[in-house]
């Protein structure tokens, strides 16, 4: 059952995207705490469809009634902004927000033309509002969508000789590349509309390098806080498939990449993605889930919300087994430090300012 208290909890997960597995037996471990949440949030990584065609090289599809499985998990809020939202075209698209609507959970950040992508959502409970509006900033040429063309709410990033920059491939990496202004801006002022609607404002982006721990993109300081300049209470950052560094900005908590969460995967990666990966090795046991060990870590960000704010934000640390599921850990095990020590390293190496509490089998980094 939700809580059903004045003092709610929000919980947020990084990417998802279950297609060789049950979602039930993928999400089992964590669903007593997902589905004690007031509202519960996670990126889907992945089409609900049996229509269209590929569209690029890796695509991942799974059946429309997979999306049952989200709402049995406890969530309430997809955001389907990402670099795989197109990967079977416009039919594929549409029927994945569909199969969300059909089992009564809101999606946010793609849409059947412009009006739609750029749409937030507000869920509103024991009389508090919080919204969401989600942005993608990886993707191919032209998923973005237009005035009469379905697609994504995009921060579209371009090379300084004008080039559109669809998110690296492989080395070296681009550093010569930055948010186009026209985005950004229309990014402020959706941000500043959703908390003029909202008491509190969620802001989610896809964006960023995958997996090397120290790198983020030129473009993520800037468009992050420039979305809590605007009115934002949050900042949920995927795509680099493990954590990144995390920042409290102007009290507000940005966070660059909450990592993967319930990703089977088991195939290994691609050699371009391999080269972008330090020490990418599979370990036996893991063939369910061919990432290497940093991919294994993981958070679920907890807030706790009083009087229509947002009073406490928290990581619990997680891990990811050899069968793809994430299991959320105890104080006493071991992994759960090493998690800790992992988010609290990767935001060091870049002087932004956040410190991890830990309070009984969470660390908090603000409150």
């Amino acid at each position: 059952m939700k809580n059903q208290s004045k003092e709610l909890t929000f919980c947020a997960v990084g990417d998802v995207r279950i297609l060789n597995n049950d979602p039930q037996f993928l999400l089992s471990f964590v669903k007593p705490t997902l589905s004690a949440a007031d509202i519960a949030f996670c990126q889907l990584e992945s089409a609900y469809s049996n229509r269209g065609s590929q569209q690029q090289g890796i695509a991942f599809r799974a059946p429309p009634g997979g999306a049952a499985g989200l709402k049995d998990a406890g969530f309430d809020v997809i955001s389907t902004a990402g670099n795989h939202c197109m990967d079977f075209g416009t039919d594929a698209l549409l029927d994945t927000v569909a199969a969300l609507k059909a089992n009564d959970l809101l999606s946010v950040g793609t849409g059947r033309n412009l009006e739609e992508a750029r749409k937030s959502v507000i869920v509103e409970r024991e009389g508090t509002k919080v919204g969401f509006i989600a942005f993608n900033s990886i993707m191919a040429e032209g998923d973005w969508a237009e005035a009469d063309r379905p697609g994504c709410n995009a921060i579209r990033i371009y090379t300084q000789d004008g080039k559109f920059y669809t998110g690296e491939t492989s080395k070296p990496r681009r550093i010569d590349i930055a948010a186009l202004r026209e985005d950004v801006d229309a990014m402020i002022e959706a941000v500043k509309k959703l908390k003029a609607e909202a008491d509190i404002a969620i802001v989610s982006f896809h964006w960023g390098l995958s997996f090397s721990p120290f790198d983020l993109a030129p473009y993520q300081r800037e468009v992050g806080r420039a979305a809590v300049d605007a009115g934002a209470d949050l900042v949920l950052g995927h795509h680099p498939h493990i954590l990144k560094a995390v920042e409290l900005y102007r009290e507000k908590v940005i966070f660059y990449s909450i990592g993967n969460f319930a990703f089977d995967h088991n195939t290994p990666l691609s050699a371009n993605a391999q080269a972008l990966y330090p020490g990418y090795q599979v370990e036996p046991g893991y063939e369910g889930y061919r990432f290497g060990v940093d991919a294994r870590k993981t958070i679920v960000v907890r807030c706790l919300l009083a009087d229509k704010k947002i009073r406490k934000v928290s990581v619990l640390p997680a891990y990811i087994n050899g069968k793809a599921q994430p299991q959320i850990l105890k104080r006493d095990d071991a992994r759960f430090g090493e998690v800790v020590a992992y988010l609290a390293s990767v935001s060091a190496r870049h002087g932004l300012a956040a410190n991890f509490r830990v309070e009984d089998d969470e660390a908090v980094i603000w409150s």
